[in-house]
């Protein structure tokens, strides 16, 4: 079972912080808004990376603050050959780990050279063996990472890079592929 997360507004504003707390009540929509676009714009901008990071306990207790929780906090990044990339960061209760962290992100590695409508496909397709929050986390950085690819090139929030060096520093675990 997901563990519900709070409102971290009053964190440090990094670009971890917000991928972790982004709301997902725009999702519906964006996914629609992804499927009537030309494929002809989605079709070229394929998967190059997926990454996972599985936060430290400092970390996680930061973003879990106030929930009295042992959760495992992370961060799902999935990039392009642009440099474009999509965010999606999950918690989910310790117990729930039934495997280690590399074998419960290696399902991810399949989706590397998929277009981004492929990828929703593939998602929807594994949902019912990945579970609702591998899918959910997974299905929300494609569609972070089509927002951005639909939104001018001039929006600097958007195309800001990803401090890596914090993400190493806080990384407990970190998958690549």
């Amino acid at each position: 079972m997901p563990i519900p997360i709070p409102d971290y507004s009053r964190l440090q504003a990094t670009k971890i912080h917000k991928a972790f707390a982004y709301e997902l009540s725009v999702r519906p929509r964006q996914s629609a808004v992804l499927y009537s676009q030309p494929s002809v714009y989605f079709q070229p901008c394929k998967i190059t990376r997926i990454e996972c990071f599985r936060f430290d306990r400092e970390l996680s207790a930061s973003l879990l603050r106030g929930t009295g929780s042992d959760a495992i906090c992370g961060l799902l990044v999935i990039s392009t050959h642009s440099g474009a990339y999509g965010l999606k960061g999950f918690a989910f209760a310790s117990s729930t780990m039934t495997t280690d962290f590399a074998l419960w992100a290696s399902l991810f590695q399949r989706m590397k050279g998929l277009s981004l409508i492929e990828s929703l496909d593939y998602v929807q397709s594994k949902e019912e063996a990945w579970g609702p929050l591998r899918a959910e986390t997974m299905a929300a950085a494609v569609m972070d990472l089509a927002v951005k690819l639909g939104q001018p090139s001039g929006n600097t929030e958007l195309s800001e890079p990803l401090d890596r060096a914090y993400l190493f520093e806080h990384a407990q675990a970190y998958v690549s592929f």
